[in-house]
């Protein structure tokens, strides 16, 4: 807001703040490794065969996530961290394990087999996908259309307009 944007979008819990939140949707996360990966490393049947294989963990949220699997009955090996989501992506897209990621963030490379779901059953948290912005300017007309106008579009990724 400092640089002088109306309205920032948020992926998980914005931060605790005096901006105002607009929740847009929620965002649906999967497992997801490259065909090569699990080709290499052999496909998964239950939650606790991440206990053998690579997984990658991109930022406090997804620590959190891997706990809970780890509660249900497997203890997840995390063999590479980051706090770049890209980076992770850009990390199993080249084989180097399984990765939480939304489904907005792999919308491209599971249709197209860069990616592929792994035990599709099971069920992650969604992140909230959050749009905030000053008090004041939620009275502006611009705001008020923006934020209308993601909260109509963002509620399915294949048809998202960003």
């Amino acid at each position: 807001m400092e640089s002088g944007h109306d309205i920032a979008i948020y992926f998980d819990p914005p931060p605790d703040s005096s901006l105002k939140m607009k929740w847009l949707t929620d965002n649906p996360r999967m497992l997801c490794a490259s065909p090569a990966y699990l080709q290499r490393r052999g496909s998964l049947s239950s939650v606790s065969d991440l206990a053998v294989h690579d997984n990658v963990v991109a930022g406090p949220v997804q620590q959190e996530i891997w706990r809970s699997i780890a509660g249900k009955g497997a203890a997840p090996r995390v063999t590479l961290s980051t706090n770049d989501g890209e980076l992770a992506r850009a990390w199993v897209l080249d084989g180097a394990g399984i990765v939480i990621k939304s489904s907005w963030e792999v919308a491209d490379d599971i249709p197209t087999g860069r990616l592929q779901p792994v035990l599709p059953g099971l069920s992650l948290p969604a992140s909230t996908i959050a749009a905030v912005y000053l008090p004041a300017q939620g009275e502006t007309a611009k705001v008020r259309s923006c934020l209308d106008f993601l909260a109509r579009h963002l509620k399915d990724p294949k048809t998202a307009l960003l």
